[in-house]
């Protein structure tokens, strides 16, 4: 070929390589099955929906007073773990959902937030295609916590293993598939916030994951000897945690389950951790839900091999009330004026700045201040600080010991670079510009003899029981959702105690208020 008309036949070449790739943009884009290879699940339609469709037949969840709102599914290939997940997905069958809301992880990649294919329009599955919710997806990967990581869904079935049975249970549902990666518990918390408008009646949580991983090849091997019935006791304790939607009870839970064979000591293998945290961590910001049991098992008793075992849970969560609305503007008296929560406010802000810019510590007593009596008195104090509604430190006092302008100066400072939470994302001097300053003035600490004398949403609490004690603040019930009980019981077990300890005699109960005002607007409702 002469050189001229190769150069034109390249040039044409070019020209539609570029149009190809500009019309593929346009296109809808359909995520194929990629583990539909008889492995995980079959390919062949017909085959797929007779199997699903028999493990739904037999599964025999209990009835469940109301409609789930969340369950909790294994992902293993489906002769394995089939069984169980179809006695999460019976419990929604015939139900009504719009949208379903999947969470699963990446078994190959490693990866910091969460993931959502970004384009994708479809899910594709043998049994047809599953439309994803594109503006919800695309509303929260304008969140830093969400990104496009393509890489990380490549070939991962925990998300995908799902879908057949919510199209056999379901019908028809738009899909809204996260992958969730390491994540600290603020994270959590910033992810629910960006998740929870996305969230009604006509939404289905499902988070992905398999339980105890058990055996040499998975490097847990805790204990040797009745295999069996101790991975029942570690599953059956995880899930118990869960099902009480106890994040910090659960992870703690995973640490102490490791505990044996110190050749094999690890946290429970329990693959999902990430979005069965996620999950609880929305569930207990949308309102009080009561968690159950509906089917367990091991791939260990299906193949009478006990050195290489994985366990099967599955968890249902019905909503049984709305989150507490936050508690009128008279629930704690006014103590300060609005000039002397403005000079508190700034002296916050002016403490934090200076410590992130490295100079010494603020001295609140500075004529420009002009500090009051009232802002003198011996009171306890928590600082938050927000970025755009994000946590970004809180560090108080609950007790006064000195005055409150001193413990707002050192608690401001210790928000800004002391809160262990962030130590791996702290505050920086330039982000000063984007936080706002909140501050919470404790009240005196008031004994109570009855449980009931407490006011959700109100009242912080302490308790105490021999040398453990535990504290929440007013905001934790209203934005937690819990009921008193569900309350007193975490915070029992927060002090490292039972869940029924606040019950027993010996346990001593103390409430406190807090008035708090924050930047811009103010406000002295308790938190």
């Amino acid at each position: 070929m002469a050189p001229m008309k190769w150069h034109k036949l390249a040039v044409a070449m070019l020209v539609l390589s570029a149009s190809a790739c500009q019309a593929d943009q346009t296109q809808p884009r359909v995520r194929p099955p990629e583990c539909a290879d008889d492995r995980w699940y079959p390919s062949d339609p017909k085959v797929l929906a007779q199997e699903i469709d028999g493990f739904l037949a037999k599964a025999d969840p209990p009835s469940l007073p109301g409609k789930p709102a969340a369950l909790i599914a294994p992902h293993a290939g489906i002769r394995y773990s089939g069984p169980i997940a179809a006695a999460a997905f019976k419990t929604a069958k015939g139900q009504s959902y719009k949208r379903v809301i999947v969470l699963g992880f990446s078994h190959a990649h490693r990866f910091t937030g969460a993931s959502i294919l970004p384009k994708v329009t479809a899910y594709a599955t043998p049994l047809g295609n599953i439309p994803v919710d594109r503006e919800a997806c695309d509303k929260l990967l304008e969140q830093p916590e969400f990104t496009p990581n393509e890489q990380v869904h490549r070939r991962e079935h925990s998300l995908e293993i799902e879908l057949p049975f919510l199209q056999r249970a379901l019908g028809d549902f738009r899909l809204v598939p996260i992958l969730v990666g390491d994540i600290d518990l603020a994270a959590y918390g910033r992810m629910a916030a960006a998740m929870a408008p996305l969230v009604d009646d006509q939404t289905l949580i499902v988070a992905s994951s398999d339980f105890t991983h058990y055996g040499r090849g998975f490097l847990f091997v805790p204990f040797t000897d009745d295999v069996q019935k101790n991975l029942e006791r570690i599953d059956l304790s995880a899930a118990d945690r869960i099902m009480a939607l106890d994040v910090e009870g659960f992870l703690r839970k995973l640490e102490e389950n490791g505990v044996g064979n110190p050749n094999y000591r690890r946290p429970q293998t329990i693959c999902g951790r990430g979005p069965i945290t996620l999950l609880m961590t929305l569930l207990n910001r949308l309102g009080t839900y009561k968690g159950y049991r509906l089917a367990y098992d091991t791939s260990g008793r299906m193949t009478n091999d006990w050195n290489h075992s994985v366990s099967y849970v599955a968890l249902a969560f019905v909503k049984t009330a709305d989150k507490p609305k936050a508690p009128s503007a008279d629930a704690a008296s006014e103590t300060f004026t609005p000039a002397e929560r403005e000079v508190l406010l700034r002296i916050a802000r002016d403490a934090a700045t200076r410590a992130l810019d490295g100079k010494p510590r603020l001295d609140p007593r500075l004529p420009k201040y002009a500090l009051t009596k009232n802002m003198e008195q011996t009171a306890g104090a928590f600082v938050t600080l927000k970025n755009h509604g994000r946590l970004r430190g809180c560090i108080g006092t609950i007790v006064g010991r000195g005055p409150l302008v001193d413990c707002v100066v050192d608690n401001a400072v210790n928000a800004a670079t002391r809160d262990y939470r962030f130590a791996g994302d702290p505050v920086k001097l330039p982000e000063m510009k984007d936080i706002t300053v909140e501050i919470s003035v404790m009240s005196p600490l008031k004994p109570i003899d009855d449980p009931k004398q407490i006011v959700l949403g109100k009242h912080g609490v302490i308790l105490t029981r021999g040398l453990r004690r535990s504290v929440y603040l007013p905001q934790v019930a209203t934005e937690t959702g819990w009921d008193l009980e569900t309350f007193l019981s975490r915070l029992s077990m927060k002090a490292g105690l039972p869940a029924d300890a606040w019950r027993q005699p010996g346990t001593r109960l103390e409430v406190f208020t807090a008035e708090v005002f924050g930047e811009p607007e103010v406000s002295h409702a308790s938190k």
